[in-house]
């Protein structure tokens, strides 16, 4: 009788291809999770972005941010309507005109844009923002600028492996664009 001394060559190389087939599997879902999850957020950045601009347009003191909190990730507060959360799964950054770093959006630095009702075209980048409630029961905005009045022309949104998306800003003219990176 012949006693068994382990795997055979054979055994060993169907086991290795059978691992690699389910490991493989297990990084696709993985990433395109993380790529739907950014996508989404970049399309929520961009809807907001586009009602932020309309409400500037039609009454004043419309504003738009995106802040960090630990507890539920990046979230998209307006002047308008209630808050969106857009979740920990991304990163989110911007860039101002004139400058090639960008800024990353974290519970210290929050971003915040606003609109020129006028022309419809981006305000310099907000520091802060005070609300107080009007008679009528409006809320009224007082902007804090940052210093040196600067104008955001892009938001990066991108997961831990670089999928991502970036919205160009067209500060003159107050419209975006969302590019895939």
């Amino acid at each position: 009788m012949k006693k068994n001394a382990g795997f055979s060559l054979i055994e060993l190389i169907v086991t290795v291809a059978i691992m690699g087939i389910l490991s493989a599997g297990v990084v696709t879902i993985v990433l395109s999770r993380s790529n739907w999850e950014v996508k989404k957020a970049s399309k929520e950045v961009s809807a907001a972005l586009s009602e932020t601009r309309a409400q500037a347009l039609s009454r004043a003191n419309a504003w738009m941010q995106i802040k960090y909190d630990s507890a539920k990730g990046y979230v998209i507060s307006t002047s308008y309507s209630g808050d969106v959360t857009l979740g920990k799964s991304c990163t989110v950054s911007y860039g101002v005109r004139g400058d090639s770093s960008t800024q990353q959006i974290d519970g210290s630095h929050p971003f915040i844009l606003s609109y020129d009702r006028a022309s419809g075209a981006f305000l310099p980048v907000i520091g802060s923002v005070s609300t107080s409630t009007a008679d009528d029961g409006s809320r009224l905005a007082t902007y804090n600028y940052l210093a040196g009045d600067p104008l955001c022309e892009k938001i990066t949104i991108v997961a831990g492996n670089n999928i991502g998306y970036e919205l160009t800003l067209y500060p003159e003219t107050g419209k975006h664009e969302l590019i895939k990176k």
